[in-house]
């Protein structure tokens, strides 16, 4: 973790054992309040493959034990980059299961009665066959940036887009 000042970037310094295992961990986001950090991870015991794990920051500023985000997000397939909006109430992902068109999918689910709702595909034209990945919600989540990655097309393996919903 950095923290920008008046002076710059601070030193990077590797997060605690809580968060960073022998497993890959990858695609953080940190809450609105600062509070709770949202990542991904292929630590063991997971509902399998790359999961959604969440931890809250406590008095003495250290992240606590990690906690998968459950079943209803994570599937036998990979999650990846969270994205948090609307005071951590809305949560955009890419999934390879929950009914993809193909590759990863950027999905969305709302937390309500503390529970995650079932994800909804975003549909097409923001998912199609190749892998859209890390969606990064904007203006409160009616626009977004995310990329699809394509490796059977040489000329647009990788593309940043730009998506406004009305």
């Amino acid at each position: 973790m950095s923290v920008r000042n008046d002076a710059g970037w601070s030193k990077a310094r590797k997060l605690n054992k809580h968060i960073n295992t022998k497993a890959d961990e990858t695609s953080a986001w940190l809450s609105g309040d600062g509070m709770t950090l949202y990542f991904v991870s292929s630590r063991k015991k997971g509902y399998g493959g790359r999961d959604i794990y969440f931890a809250h920051k406590d008095k003495n500023g250290q992240w606590g034990r990690a906690h998968n985000l459950g079943r209803v997000i994570n599937t036998p397939f990979d999650e990846d980059n969270p994205c948090l909006i609307n005071n951590d109430q809305t949560l955009y992902f890419s999934s390879k299961g929950h009914y993809s068109m193909g590759g990863y999918d950027i999905f969305y689910s709302n937390y309500t009665d503390r529970n995650w709702s079932e994800p909804v595909n975003l549909g097409f034209p923001v998912n199609n066959t190749a892998d859209n990945l890390g969606y990064t919600a904007i203006n409160g989540g009616k626009a977004g940036y995310y990329s699809k990655i394509n490796p059977h097309d040489p000329l647009r393996e990788a593309d940043v887009f730009h998506v406004t919903f009305k």
